[in-house]
């Protein structure tokens, strides 16, 4: 099942670039940034019939494209909106804002628009993490500025002193800004103290503001979301999804 559908204009983009590797219009800025938008954040998608035959797609122009990892041709000539609802995600990617109420789109085009650079994994309890805390250090390096934010950072002294030692392997330089927000039993755990004893001499503890649940780190450019926590990490017990994304 493929997960999402093109409109119409995205797929006739997408056709004209992949047989001839050029952009049509090229001196045009916005179809030069709806190509980088649509390449990142496109997904297997479906395609049918009508939708070829309304873009004037000919089954001559699919020839050198059709057996593409990317393309699934549909042989149904159902609507869009139906055809919408065959895939995976149940989304139609757009480069603007759809009207049609029984359509889920997602503009490309948004100034908000991530989705194509989220890259994520989950490791069921059991799974080793290590490709998880590699790449986090890798993520981390030469970093001025850690943030953190966990609700349940010290849950208790053993969690805090494990999640400590984890800090301590992510950060060789512990005279940059490191910034953690938890919850506030940081209070009753000095938590400022501990980790200047832990050589963290440049530390601050903003307040957990209320309804605040995820959690995540952010360094260099990059949020790390961590599903079950810092924590979760040196516990092979516990099942973790992480996910990083540009900011």
């Amino acid at each position: 099942m493929s997960s999402v559908v093109l409109s119409d204009d995205l797929l006739k983009l997408y056709f004209s670039f992949t047989r001839s590797g050029k952009v049509a219009n090229e001196g045009s800025s916005n179809q030069i940034m709806k190509l980088t938008r649509l390449l990142a954040c496109i997904k297997e998608f479906y395609t049918n019939q009508e939708q070829l035959e309304r873009c004037k797609i000919s089954s001559e122009m699919m020839m050198g494209i059709e057996s593409m990892p990317l393309f699934n041709l549909d042989n149904s000539t159902t609507e869009l909106k139906d055809l919408v609802l065959k895939s995976k995600l149940k989304l139609l990617l757009n480069d603007k804002n759809c009207d049609d109420a029984d359509i889920i789109s997602y503009n490309i085009l948004a100034t908000n628009a991530k989705s194509g650079f989220h890259y994520s994994m989950t490791f069921k309890p059991g799974e080793l993490k290590s490709f998880v805390i590699n790449h986090i250090q890798k993520i981390l390096v030469n970093a001025p500025k850690v943030e953190i934010v966990d609700p349940y950072f010290i849950k208790d002294s053993r969690q805090f002193t494990e999640n400590i030692a984890l800090l301590k392997q992510f950060i060789t330089n512990q005279t940059i800004k490191l910034e953690i927000t938890c919850s506030a039993s940081a209070d009753n755990l000095n938590l400022k103290q501990q980790l200047l004893s832990a050589g963290f001499s440049n530390t601050t503890l903003p307040p957990l503001q209320a309804n605040i649940h995820d959690r995540y780190m952010k360094a260099n450019g990059v949020k790390i979301h961590l599903s079950s926590g810092f924590y979760a990490l040196t516990q092979q017990n516990k099942e973790l999804t992480y996910m990083v994304e540009i900011l």
